[in-house]
């Protein structure tokens, strides 16, 4: 079959622009349930304070102050536990913890922690293809191949004929993460459970990109339920 390249090798490249693109915007990170207490007071204006329970201190501290940055997006006044408490707050019992919160005149309590971590292996079988690597010039019409030289030399339609070799990729195994995070905000006077989340990332690699887009959707939650009065 003769066909003419330019077209064919555009739609190939495009597709493969496209693939690319779906491929990069896959999410890292995305709330995949929340709940809301429907009968809770929410106070306008509350202070609230952010607090992510973890080993790592320098991940706290990063998660942290991205939540409490989109908080003060909103109009929300929002300070990181690490800015007011030692880090080992996180380990004193609920009276004491209460007791802190009220004496540092704080409304909410926004907390968040990694509950759960999956790893799978899988294998990717390899793949065997057929791929154009190039093409050459061929006369419409053996027969008139004269004509043809004649047609070509005076600007005529040149037709082409597509190369292809079979290529062949290897298996290979990849593991798949999921890490489970679950947020809680409480009204820290009553104390009541005002909303709950769950969220889900797919890499262990801690990074900004991760933290801003977690604190987008957690924040955007709360303010969605109505849960962010000014």
């Amino acid at each position: 079959m003769k066909t003419k390249p330019t077209s064919k090798f555009k739609l190939l490249a495009l597709l493969s622009v496209i693939l690319l693109s779906i491929t990069s915007c896959a999410p890292q990170i995305e709330l995949t349930s929340s709940w809301t207490n429907k009968q809770a007071k929410v106070k306008t204006s509350p202070k609230i304070m952010v607090m992510v329970i973890g080993k790592d201190l320098g991940t706290r501290q990063s998660v942290e102050s991205y939540i409490v940055a989109e908080l003060q997006k909103k109009g929300q006044q929002a300070v990181s536990a690490l800015t007011v408490f030692k880090p080992e707050v996180q380990k004193y019992d609920s009276i004491t913890m209460v007791n802190l919160l009220r004496q540092n005149n704080v409304d909410m309590l926004l907390t968040s922690a990694v509950a759960n971590v999956t790893e799978k292996e899988r294998y990717v079988p390899g793949t065997t293809e057929q791929v154009p690597v190039g093409t050459y010039a061929t006369p419409y019409n053996p027969y008139y191949y004269n004509f043809y030289n004649y047609n070509n030399f005076y600007g005529g339609n040149m037709y082409y004929q597509t190369m292809y070799e079979t290529r062949t990729t290897p298996g290979y195994i990849v593991k798949d993460i999921e890490v489970v995070i679950e947020s809680h905000l409480y009204d820290v006077n009553t104390p009541e459970l005002i909303w709950f989340g769950q969220s889900k990332s797919y890499t262990k690699d801690p990074s900004a990109d991760l933290f801003n887009s977690f604190a987008k959707i957690v924040v955007g939650d709360l303010e969605k339920n109505n849960l962010l009065l000014k």
